[in-house]
């Protein structure tokens, strides 16, 4: 039954024609189909519409039936809890109303309205939605007491436990926190809770029987949930934003069709809403502060970047001119030797500034190794060579004792360099002037062992357990005797960690020494044939291996630039210098270069658009190989570089021999 039939009822004569026509104007404008019948006919019409399935709606008395309450008893005998509607006017409002003084005798679900009431459409359209809505609960009650009507033993355990199941279930649906609805067939509201008459201010009894529609969380996006619904999925969740008087709601709803048990027909919709409201303003707080947090973080790597840049470049002089130095004067054993020492300090010093720079990248797990096969004594002997000096100005005694150790590890040189450095750099500042310290190197079944100790001011037991966490000192007072940020032990233990050792430190107490001993791993026990010593490469022979080979160098410091254009032309290379990318352009007019070697950090240019140009000329890698000499120095600077269009990223300070055997392979000597 789809209840939408409305009954008007006349009286037996013709007096009513002026009415009917209004009346049933008013019905069609409901959106109801009406059926007119005399008063001595309206029981039996009522009981024939409803045994063929079309049980009216709403029932109206019409204004000049006589005795209507009378026809109002007569119809209630047969259709006892349906919509019914006197429609009155002028001449017989008076009249009715005396009649329906005795109205309680007809129930409550009755009401009096007057042929030229504007709002007589949609009062009609209302009674008829309750009237639906008692029709149908009827028809549950039915059943329900079919079912209750059946022999069963009401003491038994299946029929408390349904009973008291159906008495809990009622009671969460209004204890829930979340706002429940239930919907008929027909998508009109069958339940409201009491957590939806908090968040939407409006009462059960104001929203029984109207529209899904009409809700006033509703949005036209929740129509076609409602239609695949219908169309038979099962449970549906969407999320809406609902614009109320009081504030806007970001509303997540469950939506479950809800099926009859016996038929598996579909009898109603059920909806779960949930005010997500809080959790999008949280969301959205973090989704901000991440993105601030991402551009914080790009600030400070933009900044690392330059400042590695403005640090490194001037080491590069240093270095490389060190490095030629080295090759003019490779038969004076002494100024070797002098020499050596200042390129190593100033590797050393490059790598200070890389480290310091670094500890961000240490933080975030971030720093990474340039693994090779290394002499584990010769980086030792350099780290002790690099610290004399300092240990030989304050006149403390530093004895070497080197076992015998078969073997190489697999490792980076500068950073074991720099784990050995920082060991004894810190035993010399704890060392009184005279005292003494003693670095040991030894093998023990697969592990190296280096341990430096010393007898200076020694670790408190109770300091042991932090002396390795960051900023980590003893005497952090403002008056305190050593300076330093605390920073070196920390960077020493991740290094030792990331070679896959470990580290510990050991001290008797106050102003008797400590030790911190480091273990390694031994990785082979001999080189491979064809290797290289890890010195081979500095004792190559000058030699004119890019004899006659044309190389453009552009670089924006005319330090580097002029170093650079040295160390090749020593080589036997034929040099020209520009300072910027405009002037490298201008020079390949006239200029066919073998191998472009470019800086990245210039100014007005820098080195991406200089290739980017280049290579939008035609001029391929084939034809102009090109190499990023920078001072940019990270992984994802060298693949910006490639991705730019060079084929090869060598990061400042300059090596020589890195240099050449760079551009050997580029031109495929």
């Amino acid at each position: 039954m789809n209840y939408q039939l409305v009954l008007l009822i006349k009286s037996d004569g013709n007096q009513d024609d002026k009415y009917s026509g209004v009346i049933e104007q008013h019905v069609q404008l409901a959106e109801l189909s009406v059926s007119s019948t005399a008063m001595n006919k309206a029981v039996e019409d009522i009981k024939e519409s409803t045994a063929s399935g079309r049980e009216p709606a709403v029932v109206l008395i019409g204004p000049t039936v006589p005795n209507a309450l009378a026809v109002a008893r007569r119809i209630r005998s047969v259709w006892p809890i349906g919509q019914m509607l006197f429609v009155t006017d002028g001449p017989y409002l008076e009249k009715l109303q005396r009649e329906l003084r005795h109205a309680p005798m007809i129930g409550p679900n009755w009401s009096l309205i007057q042929v030229g009431d504007p709002q007589l459409p949609q009062k009609i359209q209302k009674a008829a939605q309750a009237s639906r809505q008692r029709i149908r609960l009827r028809t549950t009650l039915d059943r329900a007491n079919l079912t209750l009507s059946a022999p069963k033993p009401v003491d038994s355990i299946q029929y408390r436990r349904m009973a008291v199941s159906e008495h809990y279930l009622a009671n969460l649906l209004e204890q829930s926190q979340d706002p429940t609805i239930s919907l008929d067939s027909c998508n009109t509201v069958l339940y409201w809770n009491r957590a939806a008459e908090r968040l939407f201010h409006q009462s059960a009894d104001s929203v029984y029987g109207i529209h899904a529609a009409k809700l006033p969380f509703w949005s036209s996006s929740l129509d076609s949930c409602l239609e695949r619904i219908h169309a038979g999925i099962r449970t549906l969740t969407a999320e809406i934003k609902c614009p109320l008087p009081y504030g806007n709601l970001d509303l997540e709803i469950l939506m479950s069709g809800v099926y009859d048990s016996n038929t598996g027909s579909l009898v109603g919709t059920s909806l779960v809403l949930r005010d997500i409201s809080l959790r999008n303003r949280m969301l959205e707080v973090e989704r901000t502060r991440r993105h601030e947090a991402e551009q914080t973080s790009k600030m400070k790597d933009e900044f690392l970047a330059v400042l590695s840049h403005e640090l490194r470049t001037p080491v590069t002089a240093v270095i490389g001119r060190t490095q030629l130095l080295k090759f003019h004067h490779h038969n004076d054993p002494a100024l070797l030797s002098s020499l050596n020492i200042i390129e190593r300090n100033a590797q050393l010093q490059a790598k200070l500034i890389e480290d310091l720079l670094d500890t961000s990248l240490v933080v975030t797990g971030k720093l990474h190794l340039n693994l090779q096969l290394v002499l584990i004594r010769q980086v030792v002997e350099a780290a002790v060579e690099s610290i004399r000096p300092a240990v030989e100005n304050k006149q403390i005694t530093l004895s070497e004792v080197f076992h015998p150790v078969v073997g190489f590890m697999h490792g980076d040189p500068h950073r074991l360099q720099q784990v050995f450095i920082n060991l004894l750099t810190n035993a010399t500042k704890f060392t009184p002037q005279g005292g003494h310290i003693e670095i040991t190197l030894s093998q023990t079944g697969s592990h190296f062992e280096v341990a430096v100790s010393d007898n200076g001011v020694g670790i408190d037991p109770e300091f042991l357990p932090y002396v390795f966490d960051k900023f980590g000192q003893e005497d952090a007072s403002i008056t305190r005797r050593y300076g330093g940020l605390g920073l070196g032990l920390s960077i020493t233990k991740h290094l030792v960690k990331l070679h896959g050792g470990d580290i510990h430190a050991s001290s008797p107490g106050r102003d008797r020494g400590a030790r911190f001993t480091v273990s390694l791993p031994v990785h082979c026990r001999k080189l491979p044939e064809k290797g290289n010593s890890p010195n081979e490469s500095e004792k190559r022979e000058f030699s004119a291996i890019l004899t006659g080979r044309r190389i453009l160098v552009v670089d924006d410091i005319a330090d580097t630039r002029d170093l650079v254009a040295e160390v090749l032309q020593a080589y036997g290379a034929e040099v020209i210098t520009v300072e910027s990318g405009a002037a490298a352009l201008q020079a390949l007019e006239s200029f066919h270069p073998d191998v472009l070697v470019s800086d990245i950090g210039m100014p007005d240019m820098d080195g991406y658009k200089l290739i980017e140009r280049i290579r939008a000329r035609g001029c391929t890698s084939e034809d102009l190989p090109a190499l990023a000499l920078t001072a940019f120095a990270s992984p994802a600077d060298k693949d910006a570089a490639i991705q730019a269009g060079y084929q090869t990223h060598l990061a400042k300070p300059l090596i020589v021999t890195e240099l050449t055997a760079a551009i050997e392979r580029l031109i495929g000597t």
